[in-house]
C-alpha cells in the first residue's frame, strides 16, 4: 500500500545551521507546536553531544523555525553550546555524511543527517548500536522527546538501530571542483 503524500510544511520545522570549517550545513527536525527555542536548543544539543566523538569541530551559526503552513524561516535564540566536536575536519572528509533513519506507523520516513565528520572509517558504511556506543547515545537523544525529531505527519518515528555513513554525491562534486 503506497504512503500518501503530505505537504512538506505540514509540521513546525526547526533548522540548525552549522559550519564544519569548510561549508555551512543545516540539520532539520520536525516538532509539535509546543516546542520553544530553549527546548529545541536542548534537544539538538543532546543529539550533537551524543555524536560529538564522530564530529570534527562544528560551529553553530543559527537556529530558525518555520511554522505549519509556512516556508519562512524565522531566526530564534540558540541556547546551546557554540561548538561541538573537536579538531579541524580533513578535506577528504568534507563530503562525508552520517544519517539516522526511521519510520512512523503510517510509513512516513524520517532522516536526521549530519556533515562535519571527523573521519570516514567504517568498512561497511553502517555502524550498529552494538558496535559503537555513540549510536545508542544518538538514538536515546532522538527519542528524548515525543515532540521533536518527528515525521512529516508529526508522529513519533521508530528509529533504525544504526547510523549510515556515506559520501554525499553533491558535496563530492563540490570538492572535485575545488
Amino acid at each position: 500500500m503506497p504512503v500518501a503524500p503530505v505537504p512538506p510544511d505540514n509540521t513546525v520545522r526547526w533548522y540548525l545551521t552549522y559550519n564544519d570549517g569548510f561549508d555551512q550545513h543545516v540539520v532539520m527536525s520536525r516538532s509539535s507546536t509546543t516546542v520553544d527555542s530553549n527546548e529545541a536548543s536542548t534537544l539538538f544539543g543532546g543529539f550533537l553531544t551524543a555524536i560529538e566523538s564522530q564530529l570534527a569541530l562544528i560551529t553553530i551559526v543559527e537556529l530558525a523555525i518555520s511554522f505549519e503552513g509556512s516556508n519562512v524561516r524565522i531566526p530564534q535564540v540558540w541556547a546551546g553550546a557554540p561548538t561541538y566536536g573537536s579538531g579541524a575536519m580533513q578535506a577528504i572528509d568534507r563530503p562525508g555524511q552520517m544519517n539516522f533513519v526511521g519510520r512512523d506507523a503510517a510509513g512516513h520516513r524520517v532522516r536526521v543527517g549530519m556533515y562535519g565528520l571527523a573521519n570516514l572509517y567504517d568498512v561497511n558504511w553502517r555502524i550498529n548500536a552494538s558496535e559503537n556506543a555513540f549510536v545508542g547515545d544518538a538514538l536515546t537523544a532522538l527519542t528524548a522527546s515525543a515532540s521533536f525529531f518527528l515525521t512529516v505527519l508529526g508522529n513519533v518515528p521508530i528509529w533504525k538501530l544504526y547510523a549510515n555513513i556515506g559520501i554525499n554525491d553533491h558535496w563530492l562534486k563540490i570538492v572535485r571542483r575545488g
